[in-house]
């Protein structure tokens, strides 16, 4: 009960000390999509829908969006519990590597090159690519959420970037994991978790044109 109430306290106090930080300016704010393949979108299905309205919303209204997908295993000598299970999944599933059809890339599209480590920043060009371009402000989505999603966001963090987690953009294998994920460790270390009802609104209410 104590360690609720603190939990609930430290929330509090995280997102009013956040709240200014709530700025996404188009030429520095990207989407992240990381795994966002078959092989981890079995189900549910409202994730994809959920996905595919924040890819429409953020290509509506000019934020980057990036792919940042994985990839095999084979060059990996002591691979985790968790990645050895997400090749399997990569093998198991059909097209498993493949963006689903309702998620297609788009020519405005940018695709990371695909990785064996569960930060979408590791053995990538993906800290580069938002360097050059001026990305400051992150958006992640995805399935995995506490698996390539939080290494992938605490890796953000610690390079500097403004950092939102869409809650309801992103999956566990359990929903215990999921709500442990989104309502504790993230709100712990990322600037900002929000649905995409609440981060639409945002993005359209406090967003600076540059």
């Amino acid at each position: 009960m104590l360690n609720r109430i603190l939990n609930s306290i430290i929330l509090m106090i995280a997102k009013y000390q956040m709240r200014k930080y709530k700025q996404y300016p188009v030429s520095s704010t990207a989407v992240v999509l990381v795994n966002v393949q078959n092989a981890f979108l079995t189900s549910p299905l409202e994730l994809i829908t959920k996905l595919e309205n924040l890819i429409t919303f953020a290509r509506q209204h000019g934020f980057q969006v990036i792919y940042a997908p994985y990839g095999s295993n084979a060059d990996n000598p002591f691979p985790t519990p968790a990645q050895s299970q997400m090749q399997q999944q990569l093998t198991a599933t059909k097209n498993g590597f493949d963006v689903p059809e309702k998620l297609a890339l788009q020519d405005s599209d940018v695709v990371i090159q695909s990785r064996n480590k569960l930060s979408a920043f590791v053995e990538t060009n993906l800290n580069s690519h938002l360097k050059n371009t001026g990305i400051e402000h992150l958006i992640f989505a995805g399935p995995l959420a506490n698996i390539t999603l939080d290494s992938s966001a605490r890796d953000g963090v610690e390079l500097g970037y403004h950092v939102t987690i869409i809650s309801d953009c992103t999956s566990a294998a359990t929903i215990q994991e999921k709500q442990f994920s989104t309502q504790v460790t993230f709100p712990r270390f990322v600037q900002t978790v929000v649905n995409l009802s609440d981060f639409q609104r945002l993005a359209l209410i406090t967003r600076p044109s540059i």
